[in-house]
């Protein structure tokens, strides 16, 4: 699921994403980067989150609090949980188990630009 709305209002110059990711059990993305802005949280399931560098905030379930977790770090989010992704933070996440994962993300992103550009790096951990 995908709808986005260019321009939209107070942000001129960016587009406002709202997406649902399903990803598959034993799926892994490549590393990566958003242009702008994510903020996701984990409707079902289990996500092995890496940031290869640069910092997320993470939001826990039932947490009022966020809490920065910079790179070179891996860690596991649960359902409920959130993160909010800045500007060219290389990271990426993968479904270690055996059920769907589901993300619901909004995404404030520059203008002619993909939500998410893949990096090549160094090492990425497996």
């Amino acid at each position: 699921m995908y709808a986005d709305l260019v321009d939209p209002p107070g942000a001129e110059g960016r587009k406002l994403s709202l997406v649902r990711y399903t990803i598959a059990p034993g799926a892994k993305l490549v590393p990566h980067v958003h242009p702008g802005v994510q903020m996701a949280r984990i409707e079902s399931g289990t996500l092995t989150y890496t940031i290869e560098s640069g910092t997320a905030l993470v939001r826990r379930a039932g947490s009022t609090t966020d809490e920065p977790e910079t790179g070179p770090t891996t860690i596991t989010l649960e359902a409920g949980d959130a993160v909010i992704e800045q500007d060219n933070m290389v990271h990426f996440g993968e479904n270690r188990s055996s059920k769907e994962l589901v993300i619901i993300a909004a995404l404030l992103t520059k203008d002619g630009m993909k939500l998410a550009e893949p990096v090549t790096t160094t090492s990425a951990p497996d």
